[in-house]
């Protein structure tokens, strides 16, 4: 089974039996359930619209962030000048990423 199968039938467990935490012999998984707005991904043709009337309304500062994410990737792949490349490095510092993973436990018995 696909793990977006095993989503989609964890959802619609959890729906259907009014639960958010649902334990099996090896793992436990919680389904959270939130309402919240959506609002136009950036190439949707609306977004553009959303980020004028943003503008326009003076919420913009307000409203937006740095997106460090990208940051880091322009740096990356170059599209900074030098100028602005070593302004901005003095903002940064490095850090090392570690991604630690849960697997399936396997039983001895197995």
């Amino acid at each position: 089974m696909e793990k977006e199968e095993i989503r989609a039938d964890l959802i619609t467990y959890a729906k259907k039996e009014d639960m958010e935490i649902i334990k099996g012999s090896d793992h436990t998984v919680k389904v959270t359930f939130r309402e919240r707005l959506k609002f136009p991904n950036t190439d949707d043709p609306k977004r553009r619209e959303l980020e004028k009337l943003i503008r326009d309304a003076g919420l913009w500062n307000e409203v937006s962030r740095l997106d460090t994410n990208a940051l880091e990737k322009a740096v990356d792949l170059g599209k900074l000048d030098e100028g602005v490349l070593e302004k901005v490095k003095q903002f940064s510092f490095p850090e090392e990423s570690v991604i630690v993973s849960q697997p399936k436990v396997v039983r001895e018995d197995e």
